[in-house]
């Protein structure tokens, strides 16, 4: 994800989708409103490998935006705990309640955990949170694998923009889940099936499909 990419979202749901037939108060007053709105949310799955690089971006929105513009990370409680003093110019990090049993001290939470608490606590959090800060928000930063947060902007109408930490083509080989299910390759579980071709040959290799 690019400062490129994140930055028009910035302006989205303040204008219509063309930006054209507005009269010359109202373009004065859309953008008198964005001026207000410029504010990123963040949300990151809660492992080190993917709460720094969404800390990285987040360093380099501030740094490369406008002087208005401003990043919320919202990190689970038992991450935040752990965070200690840092502290990133213009970055508010800011503790979610996760509903999950912690005492900040030892290893955090591991993933049965977190993963339930994502899926059936936090996003009552996290929506309390932005609808407190509705007015200054203007988009969504999301870990794929906190897909939890997604529906959640949806419900208040804000754009949401993805954010992947892995290779390119570990997103690819994700991505193609979907089209891999609807066309009986793998099951649901994603255990490759066997389907019978026309001269062809099939082999079965851990997450892997080959024809020949």
């Amino acid at each position: 994800v690019s400062v490129n990419t994140v930055a028009p979202l910035l302006f989205r749901n303040h204008t219509n989708n063309s930006g054209f037939g507005l009269s010359m108060e109202r373009r004065n007053l859309a953008a008198a409103e964005v001026a207000r709105c410029r504010t990123i949310i963040f949300v990151p799955f809660p492992a080190q490998g993917h709460i720094t690089p969404m800390l990285r971006l987040a360093r380099t929105l501030v740094d490369h935006g406008d002087d208005d513009v401003s990043v919320t990370v919202a990190i689970p409680d038992f991450i935040h705990r752990r965070m200690g003093q840092l502290s990133i110019p213009r970055v508010a990090l800011v503790s979610i309640p996760s509903g999950v049993q912690d005492d900040g001290d030892g290893e955090p939470p591991g993933p049965p955990s977190f993963l339930h608490a994502m899926e059936h606590h936090m996003p009552a959090q996290l929506e309390g949170m932005l609808m407190a800060e509705r007015d200054v928000v203007s988009c969504l930063v999301v870990d794929f694998l906190a897909s939890w947060a997604i529906p959640v902007a949806a419900r208040l109408g804000l754009p949401v923009v993805g954010f992947w930490v892995g290779m390119l083509a570990t997103y690819r080989t994700v991505a193609v889940i979907p089209e891999l299910m609807d066309k009986g390759l793998i099951s649901e579980s994603g255990t490759p099936l066997e389907i019978a071709r026309p001269n062809t040959s099939f082999y079965a290799v851990p997450s892997v499909l080959v024809y020949i």
